[in-house]
């Protein structure tokens, strides 16, 4: 952890708590790089395997095969968007209320509404039926399940996702050169200090050749 903080800055800017009251802290900006990270995805394609296989809100009852699937495929694509802006919200709050921690199930059902909200509108209105999403029987084994693949998530593909990131970025860090600006000219540390070591050793010959002195 030491050296993270000498390459650079990894202080969290989210702090979330998951359903068994553990932390889950995140960069905002690092967001996109585990959202897309190859662990990340495959979790993803489990997580519409089990939504397909349980199928919690019984939505095959009223749709065809082919609907039910798309309806799980296409309501788990608008979680996933709308679940960005909402952690942006989150950092922002955080950012007036430092010591506010958000539950992982709140944000989860506030993203959740919207996206069964959108996604049962279109399977209803390209089937032509009325699926009462949120009756009770319905949205609660779905949100329970929501909250299960959840916690497998931050407890078990996050960690290593941040830790595989993480090291991306510093080994990135590690190799960009770093150089000190004078005037409109950029010179390279290296070469800076080669420079400095020179005028150094230059002053203290001359300083030896007029003290009429051997350097030690």
């Amino acid at each position: 952890m030491a050296r993270d903080k000498k390459i650079g800055n990894f202080e969290p800017d989210i702090r979330l708590v998951d359903i068994l009251g553990r932390s889950v802290n995140v960069r905002l900006e690092d967001v996109p790089d585990y959202l897309l990270h190859r662990k990340t995805l495959l979790f993803y394609a489990l997580s519409i395997v089990v939504l397909l296989a349980a199928d919690p809100s019984k939505i095959s009852v009223h749709y065809a095969f082919p609907v039910t699937a798309g309806y799980w495929v296409a309501g788990f694509v608008v979680y996933l968007a709308l679940y960005t802006p909402a952690l942006l919200v989150v950092a922002l709050l955080q950012t007036s209320f430092p010591r506010l921690l958000v539950p992982l199930p709140l944000l989860s059902i506030l993203v959740l509404i919207p996206a069964l909200s959108l996604t049962t509108a279109l399977a209803d209105s390209f089937t032509g039926t009325d699926l009462r999403i949120f009756a009770p029987k319905r949205f609660l084994p779905l949100f329970l399940t929501v909250q299960v693949l959840e916690t497998v998530f931050s407890r078990y593909v996050l960690p290593e996702v941040i830790r595989k990131t993480r090291s991306v970025k510093i080994r990135t860090l590690e190799r960009k050169p770093r150089h000190i600006a004078v005037g409109h000219h950029r010179l390279p540390i290296d070469r800076s200090i080669t420079f400095a070591h020179r005028n150094i050793l230059s002053a203290s010959n001359c300083k030896t050749a007029i003290s009429g002195t051997a350097p030690v």
